[in-house]
Formats: C-alpha cells, sequence, structure tokens
C-alpha cells in the first residue's frame, strides 16, 4: 500500500513538473511574442517620428528656395495647379499622424529607413541653418541677372545682340566661396533622394492605400526638389566663376559677335548698322571701340606703330559725343584698318 502510495505520488510529481515546464514554455513564447509586438510598434512610431521631422525640415527648406529668384523655378516645377509643393508636403505630414500602423509598417519597409530619414532631416537642417545660405542664394541670383544681361540673345533677324553694354566686371556678384553648396552637400542630397525613391518603390503594387503612397511620392519629391536646388545654386557658383574669373572677355563680349564686328571693320563693305548704333539703343558701338582700343593696345605691346590708329580714334571719340555715330564708326574701321593691315 505504502508503495503504490509512493508511486502514485511520483507519477504526480512527475506531471507536474511536465506540465509546469510546459506552462513556463508557453509563457516564454507569450512575452517574446509580446516584446516582438512592442518592438514593431515602437519601430513604427519611430519612423513615423521621423518622417515628420524629415517633412519639417523640408517645408522650412523649400520655403528658404522658394523666396529666390534662381530656385523659385524648381520648387514651381515641383508644384501642382492649386496645390503647391509646400502646401502639399503639410497636407501629408497631417496624414502621417492619422495613419494606420499597417500603412506606417508597410511604408517603413525596414527599420532601416528610420535611419536614412533622421540622416536626411539632419542634412536639410544643416543646409538649411549654414549662416551663408542666404547670402549664397541673393549672390547667385545677382549673378544670374549678370550671365543673363551679357549673354547673346538672338531676334530673329540673324543678328546676335549683347543686351548690355557694361564692360565692368564686379568680383562680387558671385555666391561668397564660404556660402557655396559643396559637393559633398549634393553628394548627400542625392544619397536622400535615392533613399527616398527606395521606400516609394518598395510599396507592394497590391497596396491600395492611396495616403501611404501619396507620403512616399511627397517625401521623394521633397528631396529631389530640395536636390535639384541646391545643385542650381552650385551650377550658378561655378558658371559665374568660369565666365567672370577664367573668361573675362568672352564673359562681357560673345566672340563670335566680336568676330563678326572685326571682319566688317577689316573689310570695305558697307558699314553693318547694329555695329555703329549705340549701346543704349540696342547696338554695339561700345563694343565696336573696345575692340579697336584694344587692337591698337595689343598693336602698341608688339610694337606697331599706333600714331595714325590713336589719331582715328580720337576723331571717332569726338563723332561720337556729337551723335555722329555711321561717321564715327568710319574712323574706327580706319583705326582698326591702320593697325591690321
Amino acid at each position: 500500500m505504502a508503495a503504490t502510495i509512493l508511486l502514485t505520488l511520483g507519477l504526480f510529481a512527475s506531471t507536474s513538473l511536465a506540465q509546469a515546464r510546459q506552462v513556463g514554455q508557453q509563457g516564454s513564447i507569450d512575452r517574446g511574442n509580446s516584446q516582438r509586438t512592442v518592438s514593431v510598434e515602437a519601430e513604427n512610431e519611430i519612423f513615423r517620428r521621423e518622417l515628420k521631422n524629415y517633412y519639417s525640415e523640408a517645408v522650412l527648406t523649400l520655403k528658404i528656395f522658394n523666396e529666390y529668384q534662381v530656385t523659385r523655378a524648381i520648387v514651381n516645377k515641383a508644384s501642382q495647379p492649386g496645390a503647391g509643393i509646400v502646401e502639399r508636403i503639410l497636407a501629408e505630414q497631417d496624414r502621417i499622424t492619422t495613419m494606420s500602423g499597417t500603412e506606417i509598417m508597410i511604408l517603413r519597409s525596414s527599420s532601416a529607413n528610420a535611419d536614412v530619414l533622421r540622416e536626411a532631416a539632419s542634412n536639410l537642417h544643416s543646409i538649411r541653418t549654414n549662416g551663408q545660405l542666404r547670402d549664397s542664394l541673393s549672390a547667385a541670383d545677382r549673378a544670374e541677372e549678370w550671365i543673363k544681361s551679357t549673354r547673346k540673345s538672338n531676334d530673329g533677324s540673324g543678328n546676335i545682340n549683347v543686351t548690355s553694354g557694361t564692360t565692368v566686371i564686379s568680383p562680387d556678384i558671385c555666391p561668397a566661396q564660404s556660402g557655396v553648396p559643396s559637393v559633398t552637400n549634393i553628394a548627400v542630397l542625392s544619397v536622400v533622394t535615392a533613399a527616398a525613391q527606395g521606400i516609394m518603390e518598395a510599396l507592394p503594387t497590391d497596396f491600395l492605400s492611396i495616403v501611404a503612397r501619396e507620403v512616399a511620392v511627397i517625401a521623394f519629391t521633397a528631396a529631389q526638389v530640395a536636390q535639384i536646388a541646391i545643385q542650381a545654386v552650385y551650377d550658378i557658383d561655378q558658371n559665374c566663376k568660369a565666365d567672370i574669373f577664367e573668361g573675362k572677355v568672352l564673359a562681357a563680349f560673345d566672340l563670335q559677335l566680336r568676330l563678326k564686328i572685326e571682319a566688317n571693320l577689316a573689310g570695305l563693305g558697307l558699314p553693318v548698322l547694329l555695329f555703329y548704333i549705340p549701346t543704349a539703343q540696342g547696338g554695339h558701338l561700345t563694343l565696336t571701340r573696345t575692340i579697336v582700343a584694344d587692337s591698337i593696345a595689343k598693336a602698341t605691346t608688339a610694337g606697331v606703330p599706333v600714331d595714325q590708329a590713336n589719331a582715328y580714334l580720337g576723331v571717332a571719340d569726338t563723332l561720337i559725343n556729337a551723335g555722329q555715330y555711321k561717321d564715327a564708326y568710319n574712323m574706327l574701321r580706319l583705326a582698326y584698318q591702320q593697325i591690321v593691315q
């Protein structure tokens, strides 16, 4: 009897231990599942927060770009009728708050995307808060206007017109070097754009949430606009330096126009009307005189006699002051021919 009782107690103990172990294992599984659920939810909320922060930085950056002519067109290009890009971002930012966890999770696609957005927001912030950015944009505006004013334009008549008669090149119209976006800035924003595009393209084709898809598209668009705007400022600065500091003559005067004027000065044909009309009236008399004066200076350096040429130039100046432009042009031709023939 005692043996039977001991056997029964032993079996009961074994069964209870097995059951306890099973319950313990199930508890561990439940806790693990719970932790994973919390982890997913936490990652979703981290992504939601980083996406909103990224949007906030994008809005502040694009608002700055919208203040300046040189980048305003880029911002406007990304706008739609009745909805500017900034307004669209703000609208999507509001939607992010109400998006479901499932939508956020699909947008997130991987926890690394939160890090990408965090870095993107940080990069936009550093570029936006750079004390030189506005100075750079203002200088880029001035440089762009100056470059446009000295470039040739075709009026349909076959004549190439220089729309500005200025020959004074001011070095301070280029952006200050410290304020010019660097190649690194452009490279960083290229990575941001690629990352945003990756998030957008990672959305499954069978996912029907228009909200999530629009959020992804706007994230990509904002990155793209910022990248292009920064690239534009950089390009204008490089263009400005190339035109002003490396090619002063070519920046102020179109080479093709200069050659045409020189050909007419050296020839015996009829004077070209635009070549002797004053600059203020849309002609190129100032440029014509500059070409003659430059040629005389070069001839002097080369040891070529220039007394007669200088005399003709003096007469031409007198005639210009008297408003006798065609006669002045004929004197300029004589001065030019005196040193080239």
